[in-house]
């Protein structure tokens, strides 16, 4: 915790495929729980990194988080940002007090493709919330 208890802005953060909806369970119940703002940041790469196939899912997942919060009266706050996500959600996270990103079993970073999670739990600005699947 970065002494940012109790949860007044809840930040869900959508990098990466496959995205585990239990992520989003999560985040919407804390935000539930502590009656807090739920945010969903959706980071795009640059389309050399990242092809319309993989743009078109992440879209999809951002309306399904979008569909499972309306579902239990959670107004959701969606951003949409292009970029190198470590980079836009360290920026992000100075304004919220809780970031919750999944984080996928086994999963190991290289220099090409960082780990997201582990990488935002050093740098990010609020609490750090890892959803392992």
């Amino acid at each position: 915790s970065r002494k940012s208890f109790p949860y007044r802005r809840v930040l869900l953060a959508l990098t990466e495929l496959p995205f585990a909806a239990s992520a989003a369970q999560l985040a919407i119940d804390v935000a539930r729980m502590f009656d807090a703002e739920f945010h969903l940041a959706v980071v795009h790469q640059p389309d050399i990194v990242e092809g319309p196939e993989q743009r078109e899912e992440m879209e999809r997942r951002r309306r399904e988080v979008e569909r499972l919060a309306g579902m239990y009266h959670v107004r959701p706050h969606t951003t949409v940002l292009e970029g190198n996500p470590i980079r836009e959600l360290t920026k992000l996270t100075s304004d919220f007090d809780l970031l919750v990103i999944p984080h996928a079993r086994g999963r190991t970073g290289s220099l090409t493709r960082p780990d997201v999670g582990l990488n935002l739990i050093h740098r990010a600005a609020c609490s750090v919330m890892i959803m392992p699947h």
